[in-house]
């Protein structure tokens, strides 16, 4: 076991990639990603944060070309069941998170209201890696604020997984 426990912050969106069923390559590289971040939890090498807002936000399907109506039970299924395993602490959304949302928003007026509750969420649980595809391409996001924020300065980047094995966990 290493002396420090490695803590991720893992984005929204993160998590709707990694449920995802599309089958570009873009979605599968992703998805192999994410997995290799979840056996690491599993294996008790680092401990992943979600906000428990994300707990609605995966239902956001469309963007995996899904409307949340149509999504399977059996999906339904493994949603929640993802979001209630022992590797995963869940960060509520407590008042004090929401006025740290807030202020969020007024320093950085183009944060939208959910990136705002998981920055806030991922600054509480003093995480050192924020992970998110926001703000990775054209449109300016979360990781556009990476060290930019915290103390000391948090870094948001896009999930790239450096090392270990391949372990894919939702099919």
């Amino acid at each position: 076991m290493p002396d420090k426990l490695k803590r991720w912050f893992m984005g929204a969106d993160t998590w709707i990639s990694l449920i995802s069923d599309l089958q570009t390559q873009e979605a599968i590289d992703r998805r192999s990603t994410l997995e290799h971040f979840l056996q690491e939890a599993m294996d008790g090498t680092a401990q992943l944060f979600v906000s428990t807002a994300t707990i609605v936000e995966v239902v956001r399907t469309e963007s995996i070309g899904l409307p949340p109506a149509q999504v399977p039970l059996e999906i339904r299924q493994k949603i929640t069941d993802l979001f209630e395993e022992p590797y995963i602490t869940l960060v509520p959304l407590e008042p004090a998170r929401a006025a740290d949302a807030r202020e969020l928003r007024w320093i950085h007026p183009w944060l939208r209201t959910m990136d705002a509750i998981e920055l806030a969420s991922a600054l509480y649980a003093k995480v050192d890696v924020m992970y998110t595809y926001d703000g990775s391409g054209s449109r300016r996001g979360l990781i556009s604020l990476s060290g930019l924020v915290g103390t000391p300065p948090m870094t948001i980047t896009v999930p790239k997984y450096t090392g270990g094995r391949q372990a894919p966990l939702i099919t």
